[in-house]
């Protein structure tokens, strides 16, 4: 039956199922006859391409086609089938591992072939071509990972492995000064601490037991700090120590709010977990570095220099006043490492400290200073001074200070 010209030459459709309107014996039909065709019912589907007698090998091909559909139909019809190796390999291990096998060599030609790219490989004679210069072989990795070797050395120079000390030289415990009623003077205790600036002291560590920080409230310390941040150049170091990592953390807080820069926590025989106390400090304040200061008996102090470097912190007081302790320390220890003891400061100096942290520094700078420098002299004069004053050395410093500064020796109980 003819198929091409006016509509009534499709009027019987008994003995046609399907058409392809690519077929070229459609190439002229309108498509306003096409339109009415299905109105009719004429047209039933159109017709992909398959093919309905296929071979064995046709079948397997076309079943990878259909398993992968990674590739294009009508780029597979040129394909030939798999041999009857491979076929018998499909029987063997089934469809769904051959092709997953398939893939696999795929990927691992693609690494043989970079990996001959990389390495200088021929591919018509396939000599391969062994690069022993170390300078190429680091250029070609560098090419393929994109990073510049300039550009690393230049980041190598900036990272420096030692630590380096927060200050050097002398530091000062310093003073918190009262009036006559037991209020703290706060600017007159940052004129003081402004004056000590002056006279070389590298450091202000405020709120220690020394300075009576332990009989101020929370926000005194935060006021305290507050105005010797704002009057003050040098580093001021927060004492955070209290009965509790908690309260620890909460003193470390506030010193940070108002301005300090460092804190300094103690660890005595009442500290029972060295490393949750300063793992605390420093996991709520990262960015301020953190000072141990060991106090009391070697023997109770909860932690052996040898694990200092456990803990998260940047130097160490020694204030243990013993010598045996103090060499084992600075050997294995090898942070900064300040002396808190007056009787140690000569013997420090020659041992490697890096300077020292004294309540005595309020009154006796010049002189504390000539005995970390090496003056013997300056070591009997300050220890001279330590027998006459006795255990109460706080009084004896504030007694000194009140007719410099016409303030109350006043103390808190």
């Amino acid at each position: 039956m003819p198929r091409i010209g006016s509509r009534h030459d499709f009027e019987d459709f008994d003995d046609w199922e399907t058409f392809d309107i690519e077929d070229e014996i459609y190439r002229n039909a309108q498509e306003d006859d096409i339109d009415d065709w299905e109105d009719d019912g004429a047209i039933a589907e159109i017709r992909e391409p398959q093919i309905t007698e296929v071979d064995s090998s046709s079948a397997e091909v076309f079943s990878l086609i259909e398993h992968t559909k990674s590739k294009n139909p009508k780029e597979l019809l040129d394909l030939g089938g798999p041999s009857e190796e491979e076929l018998s390999r499909i029987e063997e291990v089934g469809i769904d591992d051959y092709i997953d096998n398939v893939l696999l060599e795929d990927v691992q030609k693609d690494n043989e072939q970079l990996v001959e790219d990389v390495t200088g490989v021929d591919e018509e004679t396939e000599d391969v071509e062994i690069i022993q210069e170390e300078e190429k072989a680091t250029e070609l990795i560098m090419e393929d990972t994109q990073i510049n070797i300039s550009e690393i050395d230049e980041l190598s120079d900036d990272i420096d492995l030692v630590v380096k000390p927060l200050f050097e030289g002398i530091a000062v415990a310093l003073p918190t000064l009262f009036d006559e009623d037991g209020d703290v003077e706060y600017k007159t205790t940052a004129r003081l601490a402004k004056r000590l600036s002056h006279e070389n002291v590298a450091a202000i560590f405020v709120g220690t037991k020394e300075g009576e920080g332990n009989t101020l409230s929370r926000k005194e310390r935060k006021n305290l700090i507050k105005t010797l941040v704002k009057s003050n150049d040098v580093l001021v170091c927060a004492d955070v120590t209290a009965p509790s990592t908690r309260q620890s953390v909460q003193l470390a807080d506030d010193a940070i709010d108002a301005g300090a820069k460092c804190l300094l926590v103690s660890i005595d025989v009442n500290v029972h977990d060295p490393y949750a106390l300063c793992g605390a400090l420093y996991e709520n304040n990262r960015e301020i570095p953190l000072i141990v200061n060991l106090i009391g008996d070697p023997q109770s102090i909860p932690i052996s220099p040898e694990f200092l470097y456990d803990l998260p912190i940047s130097g160490v007081i020694d204030s243990t006043g013993d010598i045996s302790y103090f060499l084992h320390l600075i050997g294995v220890y090898g942070g900064p490492v300040y002396i808190g003891t007056s009787q140690m400061i000569l013997a420090g100096h020659a041992m490697g400290a890096t300077g020292v942290v004294l309540p005595g520094v309020a009154i006796q700078s010049e002189l504390i200073e000539k005995a970390f420098s090496g003056d013997p002299g300056a070591q009997s004069e300050i220890a001279m001074w330590e027998r006459e004053t006795g255990e109460c050395q706080t009084r004896a410093i504030k007694i000194a200070l009140e007719a410099d500064f016409l303030v109350s020796s006043n103390m808190r109980d």
